[in-house]
Order: C-alpha cells, then sequence, then structure tokens
C-alpha cells in the first residue's frame, strides 16, 4: 500500500492551518477519555497478573508508576479541555501531551524489560501480548496526531526487542522480530491515517471557506440587487413624475382647440413622451426579469375581451398605416379563465406594436387557438420583409434587433421580445417566431390559464364589479368633491384640470399633514394621495386618517393612491397604508375618471347596505 505524501504547514493558509490543529486537538479530546478509562482497567488486570506469575512487589511498583503517569496524562487532560483559552495553541498543548505520553508509553514498556525476567516464558508471553494489544489500540485513539502516537508506542515496544533478544532461543528470535515488524506496521499506519485525516480536515474547513464566500457572494449580490432595484425605482419615479406632468400639460393643451400646425406639434410630442414611458417600463421590466422578481396575477379574466380590447386600440394605428387587422379565434363568446391579463396585453401590444412598425402593406392576422388543457395559442402574422434566419436566433436576446436597415431606421431598445418571451415563459409557455424573408413574419405566444368553469369576471377595464343599480355612474360626477394631495406644482396643474373637465369639484393641499387637518374641517368624497411628499408622505397620513375614522366611528372615506412607482412592493404598501385604489403616474383623463368612479360607486354601495 502507498503512503501519502507528508502534509506541510506551507501548503495551508495560516487561518486553515490553526482550524486543523484546533480540531485534532478536539479529535483526541473525544479518544483521550475513553483511552485512559482503558488504561485503568488493563493495568490492574496486568499488575494482578504479574503479581501471580512474577512477584507480588513488582507488580505493586509497576502500578504505582502507572498510576502516577495516568494521573498526570488525566490531569493534562481535565486542564486543558473546556478551556479554549488554554489550548489557544493547540501545538504548545500537543508538545506537553507528547511528553507525558512519552513516559507514560516508558512505564508500560517498562512491565516487560525491567519487571519480566526473560527465562519467565509464560509472564513474558502474557506482558508482551497485553502490549502488543494496548499499542494496537493506541494506533486508533492517537492516530490523529502521528507525533503522538510514536511518542506513545516507540517507548512501549521499542525496548521490547532487545528484551525478546536476550532469550537465545528460537523463542527470542521470533518475538524480536515480531516486536519491530509490528512496531513498524504501526507506524507507517499511523502516518497513512494522519495524512488522510489531516486531508480530510483541510478539505473540510477548504469546503467551509468556499460556501461562506459563496455566501458571502450571494449576499452582495442581492444587496447589489436591491441597490439597482432602489436606483432603478428611484430613476423611475424621477423620470415618470416630469414625464406625467409632460404629459399631462400636452393632452391638456391638445384639448383647447389648438391650430392645426400647433396640434401635430403637440400630438408629436405626446408620441415621444408616450415612447419614452414605453422605453422606461421595458427597462424595469427586464431589471425584474434578471432579478427574478417578476410577479404574475392570478385572477378571473375574459380573454375574449382582451382581446378586443388591444383590438381595438391596434385597429386605429392600422389604419392610419392603411393596413388591414383581423382577429379570429376558434371559440366563440366569452373565454373565462384565470390568469393575468395584464401580462397577456403586455406581450399582445410588443408583438402587434412590432408588427404595425415594421409593415408597410399588405395586413397583421391575429388568431387565438385554444388548445388542450389550458393552453393558448395567440398567433400575430404580418406581411412585412421578414426576418432572416440568422437574426431570428438573436431577437429574442436583450438589447438586440435585427440588423436590417430597416430595423436599424424604426429604432426601439430591443427589449420588447425579450420581454415577452420571458413572460410567455413565466405563464408557463413560449414565444417562437417563424419568417420568410420578403413574404412576412408569424410570432406565436402561447400561454397556460386555467380554464374557470363560470364568468366570474370583473366589468370591463375595472378591478371590481360595479353594481347594476349604480351601473351609469355619470350622475355621481355631480358635486362630488375631491381632495387632491400632491406637492409637484406641475402636477397639480394637470390633476386639477382633468378633475375638473370631468365636472368634480376640487380641492389642493401640498402634504399629507395638511390634508389630515384640512379632512378634520371638511368633507370630501374622494382623496387622491401621494405616496412621496415632505412633511409627511401619503402613507402616514392614509394610516392618520383610518385612525381617526376608527375613533369618531365614521364611515370609510376612499383614498387612490398616487405614484410613479409601479413595483408590487409599492401596492403592498399602499394597501397596508389603508388606501383603497391605485393610479400609476403618468396617467390620463380616462384612467383618472375611472378610478375616481370606481371609488364613488364602492361609497355609493356601501352607504345603501
Amino acid at each position: 500500500m502507498q503512503i501519502l505524501p507528508p502534509i506541510h504547514d506551507t501548503d495551508l493558509s495560516p487561518s486553515l492551518t490553526a482550524k486543523v490543529d484546533q480540531d485534532r486537538l478536539r479529535i483526541l479530546f473525544e479518544h483521550l477519555p475513553a483511552s485512559l478509562i482503558g488504561s485503568l482497567l488493563l493495568v490492574f488486570g496486568l499488575g494482578w497478573m504479574m503479581g501471580q506469575l512474577i512477584s507480588p512487589e513488582a507488580a505493586w511498583v509497576w502500578m504505582a508508576i502507572k498510576l502516577v503517569t495516568v494521573a498526570l496524562r488525566g490531569a493534562h487532560l481535565v486542564w486543558g479541555h473546556g478551556h479554549p483559552d488554554r489550548t489557544a495553541d493547540p501545538r504548545a498543548y500537543l508538545r506537553g501531551m507528547r511528553w507525558l505520553v512519552a513516559i507514560d508509553g516508558l512505564a508500560w514498556g517498562m512491565a516487560a524489560w525491567y519487571f519480566t525476567p526473560p527465562e519467565n516464558l509464560d509472564a513474558a508471553v502474557v506482558v508482551l501480548g497485553c502490549l502488543l494489544g494496548l499499542s494496537a489500540m493506541a494506533s486508533y485513539s492517537l492516530a490523529i496526531d502521528f507525533r503522538t502516537l510514536s511518542a506513545f508506542i516507540v517507548p512501549i515496544l521499542g525496548p521490547c526487542v532487545p528484551f525478546c533478544l536476550t532469550r537465545p532461543d528460537i523463542m527470542g528470535h521470533f518475538g524480536a522480530v515480531a516486536m519491530g515488524a509490528f512496531l513498524l506496521m504501526l507506524i507507517s499506519q499511523g502516518w497513512r491515517v494522519q495524512n488522510r485525516v489531516h486531508e480530510l480536515l483541510r478539505l473540510r474547513f477548504v469546503n467551509e471557506e468556499i460556501a461562506q464566500q459563496r455566501e458571502q457572494a450571494l449576499e452582495e449580490a442581492r444587496q447589489h440587487s436591491e441597490a439597482r432595484s432602489r436606483f432603478l425605482a428611484t430613476v423611475s419615479h424621477e423620470m415618470r413624475t416630469p414625464l406625467h406632468g409632460m404629459l399631462g400639460l400636452t393632452r391638456l393643451l391638445r384639448h383647447e382647440d389648438p391650430r392645426d400646425d400647433q396640434a401635430e406639434r403637440l400630438r408629436l410630442i405626446e408620441r415621444s413622451g408616450e415612447h419614452l414611458l414605453m422605453v422606461i417600463n421595458d427597462v424595469l421590466d427586464f431589471s425584474r426579469m434578471e432579478a427574478g422578481r417578476m410577479q404574475f396575477q392570478s385572477r378571473p379574466f375574459d380573454l375574449s375581451r382582451v382581446l378586443e380590447d388591444v383590438e381595438g386600440i391596434f385597429q386605429v394605428l392600422a389604419r392610419r398605416k392603411g393596413l388591414s387587422l383581423t382577429l379570429t379565434s376558434n371559440w366563440e363568446g366569452p373565454m373565462p379563465l384565470i390568469g393575468d391579463p395584464g401580462r397577456i396585453r403586455q406581450v399582445l401590444h410588443n408583438l402587434l406594436g412590432n408588427a404595425i412598425k415594421f409593415t408597410e402593406r399588405g395586413n397583421i392576422q391575429v388568431h387565438a387557438w385554444h388548445r388542450e388543457a389550458g393552453r393558448f395559442d395567440l398567433v400575430v402574422r404580418d406581411t412585412g420583409p421578414g426576418i432572416d434566419e440568422a437574426d431570428r436566433q438573436r431577437i429574442f436576446e436583450a438589447f438586440t434587433q435585427g440588423e436590417s436597415g430597416l430595423s436599424r431606421a424604426r429604432g426601439g431598445t430591443g427589449l420588447g421580445l425579450s420581454i415577452a418571451r420571458q413572460l410567455c415563459q413565466g405563464m408557463g409557455g413560449d414565444l417562437v417566431c417563424e419568417s420568410i424573408p420578403g413574404v412576412g413574419s408569424t410570432f406565436t405566444a402561447s400561454v397556460q390559464c386555467e380554464v374557470s368553469p363560470e364568468l366570474l369576471v370583473p366589468a370591463r377595464d375595472t378591478d371590481s364589479p360595479r353594481p347594476p343599480e349604480f351601473a351609469d355612474s355619470g350622475w355621481l360626477t355631480l358635486g362630488a368633491r375631491v381632495l387632491l394631495v400632491e406637492d409637484n406644482p406641475v402636477n397639480v396643474v394637470v390633476a386639477e384640470a382633468m378633475l375638473r373637465n370631468l365636472g368634480y369639484e376640487v380641492h389642493t393641499v401640498g402634504d399629507g399633514l395638511q390634508a389630515v387637518h384640512w379632512l378634520s374641517q371638511h368633507s370630501c368624497d374622494v382623496v387622491l394621495m401621494d405616496c412621496a411628499m415632505p412633511v409627511m408622505d401619503g402613507f402616514d397620513a392614509t394610516r392618520e386618517i383610518r385612525r381617526r375614522e376608527q375613533q369618531g366611528g365614521v364611515s370609510r372615506l376612499p383614498v387612490v393612491a398616487l405614484t410613479a412607482h409601479l413595483a408590487a412592493e409599492e401596492r403592498e404598501r399602499c394597501h397596508e397604508a389603508g388606501m383603497d385604489d391605485f393610479l400609476s403616474k403618468p396617467f390620463d383623463a380616462d384612467d383618472l375618471q375611472r378610478v375616481v368612479e370606481r371609488c364613488l360607486t364602492q361609497g355609493a354601495l356601501l352607504r345603501t347596505l
């Protein structure tokens, strides 16, 4: 058997060397108590045998010597075990242990070469047999440290070799050879065991260090991801807030009967702002996907209605370019499902937006197919320029577009298809492309949704059903009073104008504390609460409003959160603060009217109960 090469301390770092030494000492501490107890039993047994075969006097002297050495070893063990300060330097402690072990081994060996007459064959066989067994046991309990093992067994068996040679017969010669060979075997085995255990300990601590480094790297990556998410959320908020003002003011100006040239310029400003908003949303979605934080809803919706809504939006865009847009499906009537209609809309918006952008003439077809087990294929086919095979392998990569001049001319972030594919995969499907250059392209988005047994779908474009007695809620706007809590003056101008154009009475305050004071003296029907404000933010203000409502026993006042943050955590914060609805910036007059009417309807319904 090949002996492993020795392990030198220079092969290990200082920290690893200290850990290995400490663990070797720990293993010794685990083995030594049982070894010392066994040693005491053997002392008494062998002493009794020596008293019978040699002389009682020799037995008592040897037993006294042995009890002293065992006591010294036991005291040293008790002194060090359980006291980390005394074993802080394991090598110093081991040096002391080796001296005591060597003295103890020498005392064991004296039972043969000092107290046993060589001519007394029976006594010699018994004593040597006990010493051989003791050495074999020591090779297990002390093998973790080769020097300690050698310090014990060499004084035991080494002097026994010349002791056996004092007998001139064959028994003496055989005993000397056997004792020497057994000693060499134990030393060799102890060397191998130490190296193997040492290597195992080293690998263990190396693996622990690697695991700690990986855990630290994961923690740093998590912190970096959170920092990036916070950065993107902050940047998004700081970009969406002024963008809301720009788009809002532009839309207000477009409704003031501008001249034709002014209207066209305002339209271009609005389209540029909407494009910038789309880029911001794409970057945020891509960041969430990279961080594994993209969330999907699971709520009832009607796929037929989603398809009709999307078709209605893009039908106008297609007609402007002289294109034909058709929608077909292999079912009739509603298709009640449970899933995320917003993400399905996002995928369709991306595919249809690309189809209209790259198709100069011809038609665009949308086919919806209900496959087995809740699988749906949404196919968008166009008659555009097509995509080369090489580009088809790249278009789903982030920040990548086709290499054609047409692709570069149309612009874009190159994130749309990458996001759309990951959205499809997040909904249990995929997005694939088939294309023939010069003929057109076909994109097939497959999603997995649970088919709902009943049509429990919210009313169109709302998150909650509207009771039939309030189906026509136009009368609710008459005299309705809205408190607008907003610190940005541009956003105040935009929101006030939208609300007044919709027929509401508007009162404005600049922070949450002012809102709480105003509500303590006045009443309103709906509160539009900005979330990020000085003095008191929207969350604390809403909590204070709810607290005062509970104390006063008054009815719940609808509070709508106004925020430029899109993260699900922001919605959760709004819900926990007691807000009833959520409106993300930038929003238009239709979005604002829909949310306010929903709150007014729910408030009217609660008052009738």
